[in-house]
């Protein structure tokens, strides 16, 4: 199995609390997706994304003994405010251990209210959903997960979900739902990795992905504000690691 932190993101229109969009495979299999860590925003936002554009930064998967198994790259396009809500575009490359492009696309954060919302779709994996679904309609379904703007230790966050539905042109669909859940701020905890020390909140969460068969993994995702997600390890419900990633690379403009 991947280890979780290797998502996508279905491209859509900025990110709502919940959002309905039909889109073909062919653009659901283009972008990858990560969480990434807040800082705080004159609005009182914690914004999830490095601030300044240009800021090119990378994330590396790696297996349970180490060998690395693919990267992400990322790039801050675009940083816009309209009627009070702040709006991210970050392109994204994702590479396989070859070090072959396999996925690149766009991916859209918004800051609305004080809280900054990640689009529950950044948790669908291409490799889970295969590759046999050309000419297919996806249905998509989705709750945001949020992070509040006083993100701190010992607070329980909300949930996140996403359900798709795939139409085969025929009677047969494919169903496909992850959830997010038990979303719980641990510690601020120091963590190095290749792309240098960073003071991190540790969260543990909870993923269910089920299709036909249910499996529940959980993740723990170290987060510094202003850079991203800068650790994530996977486990099963044995408590054994499956994988992890870190993040590799941070080059800002």
């Amino acid at each position: 199995m991947k280890p979780f932190p290797l998502p996508i993101s279905l491209p859509c229109r900025g990110v709502e609390k919940r959002s309905r969009i039909t889109i073909h495979p062919s653009l659901l299999l283009l972008t990858l997706a990560l969480l990434l860590v807040p800082i705080a925003r004159g609005d009182n936002c914690l914004a999830f994304v490095p601030q300044k554009e240009g800021t090119v930064w990378e994330q590396t998967s790696y297996s349970r003994k180490g060998k690395p198994e693919g990267k992400v790259e990322f790039r801050l396009a675009s940083v816009a405010t309209e009627d009070g809500k702040t709006n991210y575009h970050v392109e994204q490359t994702h590479f396989d251990k070859k070090g072959k492009s396999v996925f690149d696309g766009d991916l859209k954060y918004s800051c609305d209210g004080g809280s900054f919302y990640v689009d529950m779709s950044a948790f669908i994996d291409p490799q889970q959903l295969g590759m046999g679904m050309q000419g297919a309609e996806i249905t998509v379904d989705a709750d945001a997960i949020s992070y509040p703007s006083d993100l701190g230790p010992g607070q329980t966050l909300d949930d996140g979900s996403i359900s798709l539905s795939l139409g085969m042109g025929g009677p047969i669909n494919m169903n496909f739902l992850v959830q997010v859940l038990n979303r719980n701020v641990e510690a601020k905890e120091t963590i190095e990795t290749p792309a240098g020390k960073f003071e991190c909140f540790r969260i543990s969460q909870e993923v269910v992905t089920k299709t036909i068969l249910a499996i529940r993994v959980k993740s723990v995702d170290w987060v510094a504000p202003g850079i991203g997600s800068v650790r994530t390890e996977s486990y099963n419900k044995s408590g054994k690691l499956m994988g992890y990633t870190e993040l590799t690379r941070l080059e800002t403009p």
